[in-house]
């Protein structure tokens, strides 16, 4: 099993569709059937979705997505 970090900023367009990293696997994230993927763990700040911990369903990797929130420096 491998871990990913994904920052979603760098997705191209707005469906959000993205390949595991370790084995190609398809991940929408419009399918919630979890046959492709599993959401495992959700992290918020300040009532906002700051990141998503997802498993790959076909190889197990977990998949770390960033990028929900913009860090706004003072």
């Amino acid at each position: 099993m491998k871990d990913f970090v994904i920052d979603i900023r760098q997705f191209k367009g707005s469906a959000g569709v993205f390949y595991c990293p370790s084995c190609g696997a398809r991940i929408d994230p419009d399918d919630e059937s979890e046959a492709v993927y599993k959401v495992v763990d959700r992290k918020v700040e300040n009532h906002d979705l700051a990141e998503v911990l997802l498993e790959c369903v076909s190889c197990g990797s977990q998949i770390r997505l960033i990028g929900f929130i913009e860090k706004v420096e003072a």
